[in-house]
């Protein structure tokens, strides 16, 4: 939840450590949450109930911008995956 990625963000500052991919699974999907989640250093929000293939996108989001170096999907303009999409 949020107090491990402020643990996880706080240990990759402190050691210089690549940046871990962080998903959030969670029924708190609104708009001004989804923001604070990001905000934190939350890399993507699937929300629930869980919709695999919503799951899928944000597993291939993460590991894209991990791939290509970039710090986070809310700080590069990323897609956070939404249940009205998959409609």
């Amino acid at each position: 939840g949020m107090a491990a990625t402020r643990a996880i963000r706080a240990a990759e500052a402190a050691s210089g450590r690549r940046r871990t991919p962080i998903i959030a699974v969670s029924a708190n999907a609104m708009e001004h949450q989804i923001r604070s989640y990001h905000d934190l250093g939350i890399d993507e929000v699937v929300p629930k109930p869980i919709e695999l293939a919503l799951l899928h996108e944000a597993i291939v989001s993460v590991l894209e911008g991990a791939e290509s170096g970039r710090t986070s999907a809310a700080g590069d303009g990323g897609r956070v995956p939404r249940a009205e999409s998959a409609a």
